[in-house]
């Protein structure tokens, strides 16, 4: 049976031991027992927020009167709060690619990826991409990496450094048919008998990754 005091129903959610009726109850408002409401009032009056855990590990807190609650909403993720009220109401770019964002499309990255730290100087306003691109690093994105002073990185990214003057596709010919060391691969002078420029593809999202490279214009 449910393990909820008073309650008759059969178990529904094994690994919370609790009905339907109350499993639902608790996601939807943070808390088992319609007790709770009155309790929660006093810990509102008292000057502080209830605040629940998502299943993702965000944190939420109660704020039905927040500008950022949309619909019948009683609760808002805590580290879009913080930014609110105390960096930035209206943010328009992205902090890290420059990109326009409003609250209807932004993602606030926490810097450390600790979801539980909100606090103010931990967050920061980005673009959906930029958030997502953030957690591929410079080993996540190929399997053929060239490593100097103890960076790895695929031979594009490499050619993506304002100092290599080289494309990526030199940098992995190198190696393949000239069996040369990594730095050489990388550093080498450009040797042409055309009188063309190296085309280097720039990615936007570079700054994100940890990849030094300009921005797109």
């Amino acid at each position: 049976m449910c393990k909820i005091e008073g309650c008759d129903r059969k178990t529904m959610y094994v690994e919370r031991d609790i009905c339907q009726m109350h499993y639902f109850r608790y996601m939807r408002n943070g808390y088992y027992n319609l007790k709770r409401r009155e309790e929660y009032a006093e810990y509102e009056r008292g000057g502080c927020r209830y605040r629940i855990q998502s299943p993702n590990g965000y944190q939420k807190v109660h704020e039905p009167d927040h500008p950022l609650i949309t619909g019948s909403q009683l609760y808002v993720f805590e580290h879009r709060v913080v930014y609110y009220d105390e960096i930035n109401q209206n943010p328009e770019k992205c902090e890290l690619c420059g990109d326009a964002i409003n609250w209807s499309n932004l993602h606030i990255d926490h810097k450390d990826e600790d979801r539980t730290n909100n606090k103010k100087e931990n967050l920061r306003a980005l673009c959906r991409s930029c958030n997502v691109y953030r957690g591929h690093t410079c080993e996540s994105i190929g399997t053929n990496f060239f490593e100097i002073n103890g960076r790895r990185m695929t031979a594009f990214a490499w050619a993506r450094q304002p100092s290599v003057v080289v494309c990526g596709a030199t940098i992995a010919r190198r190696r393949n048919s000239l069996n040369m060391s990594d730095y050489d691969c990388v550093y080498s002078p450009r040797v042409t008998h055309h009188k063309t420029k190296t085309h280097k593809q720039v990615c936007k999202y570079d700054n994100a990754r940890g990849i030094t490279a300009p921005f797109m214009t």
